[in-house]
């Protein structure tokens, strides 16, 4: 009976370097599904981010224009038109600006900012024709993130 004994613990003194060279492969596979998964996470957080942005950039314009709506038609601009660069700047209420100076300063100091936020970022504002008292704003702000990628907010003023 001893002798049965003795073989049976001679037999199981350990794990087997297959047995860990298993463990350290599903690990690995293990791992790499994390690091899969932390890349996309952080891709998405960047397309979320630029998408705030866009969306951030649209309203800032459009309340620019409500609050200068006496010059509302010269906030019409197209993609690949950057506004003046000699428009000077109309930060407060006590510079000499025309309404029509004042859009062209927030048309300017707009685009400038969308071309330093987004890679190749562009936008566009478009009026439509006025019904009434209102007058429809189209806003487009586009950028690249891996492909081209688009915002459009649309508004009346």
């Amino acid at each position: 009976m001893k002798s049965m004994r003795g073989k049976a613990a001679s037999c199981q003194q350990g794990i087997s370097l297959i047995e860990v060279l298993a463990a350290m492969l599903i690990l690995a596979i293990g791992l790499l599904g994390l690091l899969a998964m932390q890349t996309r996470g952080v891709q998405l957080n960047q397309a979320a981010y630029f998408q705030s942005q866009a969306m951030f950039m649209a309203h800032d314009i459009i309340e620019r224009m409500r609050a200068n709506d006496g010059a509302l038609d010269s906030y019409a601009i197209e993609l690949e038109d950057f506004g003046d660069a000699d428009a000077g700047y109309c930060d407060d209420a006590d510079s000499a600006c025309s309404a029509a100076e004042m859009a062209a300063s927030d048309l300017y100091q707009w685009k400038t900012t969308i071309g330093d936020l987004f890679p190749q970022g562009d936008a566009s504002v478009t009026l439509g024709t006025p019904s009434g008292n209102l007058q429809p704003v189209t806003v487009q702000v586009q950028y690249l993130y891996g492909e081209l990628a688009s915002y459009q907010l649309e508004s009346m003023l």
